[in-house]
Formats: C-alpha cells, structure tokens, sequence
C-alpha cells in the first residue's frame, strides 16, 4: 500500500513482555527497513527493550512510543544510555484537554524532559479521548505545530473502535466510510501522520489518507507551495 499510494510507512509494535517486543524488533528489522516503533503499556519492557538494543545498528530505526506524563527519571536515563534519538511525546493528561493547556504541557514538561533523554527527532501527539474530541486534538495539533515546528499526529482508531462497538455500527463500509472522514479532517488541520490501527486496516486506511493527502497538495498550489518529495500522493495515487 506504501508503493501503491506514495505515502511513508512506519511499524507500531506493541508488545506486553520484552521477549515478545525483543522478537518482533528482529524479525522486522530482518525483514523490513521501515522506522520501527517501541510501543507497549509497560514503561520497563520498552526500557528492557532499549537496554537490550543498546549500541546496535537498529537503535538508528528505533521510535520510542510514548514518551507521556508519568515518565521517570528511570525512564529519561535508558533512553540516553541506549542511545535512541527518536520518540513520540504523548501530550496529554487529564488535566490538559483543551489546545492552549497541550501546548504548555509540551513546551514546559514534556521537551525539556525528552531533550534531557537525549532525544532529537520528535512526533508530537496531543491525544484523542473520543470522536467528538477530535476537533479539539486537531485544533491542538494545529497549535503546536505552528508554535514549536515539530510534525504532529494523533491515533483516532481506538475511538472510533469504542464508537462503532457502542452503536453496532460495524460493518466494513461504515469503518472505512468514517475513518475516511476522520483522517480528511485531521489532515486538512495539519496531521503529518496517522496512527490507524492493526496493520490490517492499510488496505483502507492508505487510500483514505493518500486521496486527502492528494486533495490537500493540489490546493496547496494556490498559494505556491509545492511538495518536497519527488512522487507524492498526487502523484503517484492520482
């Protein structure tokens, strides 16, 4: 779907155990190039993970996912140790919904903690709760890449799962009809990049994002701004 449609790709690997993230890093390394990303709910498997990956040549293509509110000094000191240079900084908290109070949280906890890490290259994402908060992810997502330059991106599937459950709305039309309407609006309000989901979901979510994608390139032309890569969307899928 990346070939078919121009659009980068990168690997969300979610694991509970450090054997199990261990080997599924090795095998994707072995049989990927892509970024892969270090992603589980448990802060010691992905410090375990980095520990074991140390001074390696894929540490290059490691993005620890996420860096978040609850991080440790623990935490910091593996990643610097490790090396890692990539991460996502979740911008969230339940004490900061709303855009202005996301920005604040980035600028004043979160980067100065992920520069201390070591950390170099950074995603930004600003959360999403439901589907109607999406509009507010966007707004945020809009803010803090106009305020710090930094690409942004949110992970809507997991709502809109919880939606589509919730209303017995789940037939394979309605989730690409919905996720299509989704990725156009956080697209239209800055997304660099999409988190959508199990990687099943390519087959519809790379046309849903690369046709927004397109759409949004073209107009782009109106104020004189032209794509950066050789072969975008536009491109490529049009």
């Amino acid at each position: 779907m990346s070939a078919l449609t121009g659009l980068p790709v990168m690997l969300d690997v979610i694991a509970s155990t450090t054997a199990a993230m261990i080997n599924y890093l090795e095998f994707l390394a072995a049989e990927t190039t892509v970024p892969l990303l270090v992603d589980s709910m448990s802060a010691t498997v992905r410090m375990e993970t980095l520990r074991h990956f140390a001074g390696s040549a894929l540490c290059s293509r490691l993005i620890y996912n996420s860096l978040d509110i609850n991080f440790s000094e623990a935490e910091l000191e593996a990643i610097a140790a490790a090396g890692i240079k990539n991460a996502v900084i979740m911008a969230f908290s339940n004490t900061a919904l709303n855009p202005a109070a996301k920005l604040k949280l980035f600028q004043d906890k979160l980067l100065p903690a992920a520069r201390t890490a070591g950390i170099e290259n950074i995603l930004v994402d600003p959360g999403v709760l439901d589907i109607a908060s999406i509009g507010w992810t966007a707004a945020a997502m809009e803010k803090i890449r106009t305020a710090t330059g930094f690409p942004v991106d949110c992970a809507p599937a997991n709502a809109l799962y919880t939606w589509k459950r919730a209303r017995g709305l789940t037939t394979p039309a309605f989730e690409a009809a919905a996720a299509g309407a989704i990725f156009s609006y956080l697209i239209s309000h800055g997304a660099d990049f999409i988190f959508y989901g199990p990687v099943g979901n390519a087959t519809w979510a790379f046309p849903a994002r690369a046709t927004a994608d397109a759409i949004r390139t073209y107009a782009a032309r109106l104020q004189g701004v032209r794509p950066l890569v050789p072969d975008p969307p536009l491109n490529r899928f049009l």
